[in-house]
């Protein structure tokens, strides 16, 4: 309660009765694989503390027990190597992204709950994965893919137990050609696009598209005001509009003209070869 651990090798917390709180008030530190154990969630930072990862070694978030933890506050601040979950986890109140990546899958998913935010994010650190929030509060998802930082946005679902679900893909679109372009658009982006689905409610939001020029080959982003947000519906691009862009040529957001109401892969694009 008074004072902060430091837990230098791997760790398991074994709850087989009462209630095992680490890290409960101030920020405790991993070094190694932390483990759960136990028919009920085992929370991180219960009061006012957080789980810190930190240290060069590969480091892994395993569930032994039936129930996946809790970290009510999470910060990455890893001199190498990463934090895989093998596990789903639950982000009660803010995670922090300062070095390190989390390495997520779709089963072993980084859950963000309702009032939950995000905090930092930069090519050194974010989840490689997807990311999964819930509730009625804009949020930036930390995605990145192979070192590369590349956060989405949504604007504020309607209701709390809304959740929606995001990954990042540093690579080029294979969904369709040209031909598949609607009306005015002649150029899709085949640096990168984003997965983000609709998981839980019927919530129709605003998405915002972030870019950074030089993680891309050539010419990418010269006229912002030809930047359109674009989404496959499964047979051709549909254009989602520009609402605005924030930024330059090198870095910078757009989003869309309106909210969206049908979900899939989603990418820039743009009314020029510009």
């Amino acid at each position: 309660n008074t004072t902060a651990d430091d837990f230098t090798g791997n760790v398991t917390f074994n709850q087989a009765s009462g209630t095992i709180q680490p890290a409960y008030n101030l920020a405790s530190t991993f070094r190694g694989n932390v483990s759960v154990d136990g028919a009920t969630a085992i929370t991180f930072g219960a009061n006012n503390g957080t789980i810190t990862f930190a240290g060069g070694n590969a480091q892994n978030v395993n569930r032994n027990g039936t129930a996946s933890p809790v970290f009510r506050r999470m910060l990455m601040n890893k001199s190498g190597n990463a934090v895989t979950l093998t596990t789903d986890v639950s982000i009660t109140t803010n995670a922090t992204f300062t070095a390190g990546v989390l390495n997520t899958t779709t089963t072993n998913i980084l859950n963000f709950a309702n009032g939950s935010t995000v905090t930092g994010g930069s090519n050194a650190s974010h989840v490689d994965g997807p990311v999964v929030k819930i509730g009625n509060a804009s949020f930036a998802f930390p995605t990145g893919d192979n070192g590369f930082y590349r956060a989405i946005s949504i604007s504020a679902p309607t209701t709390a137990t809304h959740a929606f679900r995001a990954e990042y893909f540093k690579a080029s679109q294979a969904f369709g050609g040209p031909a598949t372009f609607p009306a005015g658009i002649v150029t899709v982006s085949s640096c990168e696009y984003w997965l983000l689905d609709r998981i839980v409610g019927a919530s129709n939001v605003n998405v915002t598209l972030s870019w950074n020029t030089p993680d891309c080959t050539g010419p990418y982003i010269t006229d912002l005001t030809d930047l359109r947000v674009m989404r496959w519906d499964g047979a051709a691009w549909v254009n989602q509009g520009n609402g605005g862009t924030t930024g330059n040529a090198t870095a910078g957001t757009v989003i869309t003209s309106a909210p969206i109401t049908s979900f899939s892969p989603i990418t820039l694009g743009s009314t020029s070869y510009d």
